[in-house]
């Protein structure tokens, strides 16, 4: 039973890492527009973790 996650915890922290994620775009978008790939990478980078 160590190393099982409740349900309830894995969706607080997808949450949470949706919501870093979504504050790091909104502030690349209002500096720099130009690079939507860096986005992606970042997003992705906190997902696998």
């Amino acid at each position: 039973m160590i190393g099982r996650v409740s349900k309830r915890k894995k969706k607080k922290r997808l949450r949470q890492i949706i919501k870093k994620v979504k504050k790091r775009e909104r502030k690349e978008e209002r500096s720099k527009k130009k690079k939507k790939e860096k986005k992606w990478s970042t997003a992705l980078h906190f997902i696998i973790r």
